[in-house]
């Protein structure tokens, strides 16, 4: 392991003194280049990575909603307490009772 980096890094100098002797670039120009060229390659190398496996959907199962046990109907459909002005709130999705409003007049409605 250690002889192929001393190789390379020997590779490194040998061209690095050929291209600012031969060449008439400057090192900081050429460690530029190889930087760039570098990062080229291993766009590619990530792209081609990522082209060449195959993309499969992911499978699952989603298992029926539950039927409801006993059917059930509402006899008496309104929100008013008998003898009260109030309004009954109960939650949409549940169905649990949230509590009592007190009704506003249309004279009342006008005012605000």
């Amino acid at each position: 392991m250690e002889a192929s980096i001393a190789r390379a890094l020997s590779l490194w100098r040998d061209l690095s003194d050929f291209a600012t002797t031969r060449l008439g670039i400057s090192t900081s120009a050429f460690q530029i280049a190889v930087s760039l060229f570098a990062v080229l390659v291993a766009a590619v190398a990530v792209g081609a990575v990522g082209t060449s496996l195959p993309s499969r959907p992911i499978r699952y199962t989603v298992p029926p909603p539950k039927i409801p046990s006993p059917e059930t109907t509402v006899e008496h459909t309104t929100v008013k307490l008998p003898g009260s002005s109030a309004v009954q709130c109960y939650a949409p999705a549940t169905g649990q009772f949230l509590g009592l409003v007190n009704a506003s007049s249309a004279g009342a409605i006008d005012r605000c």
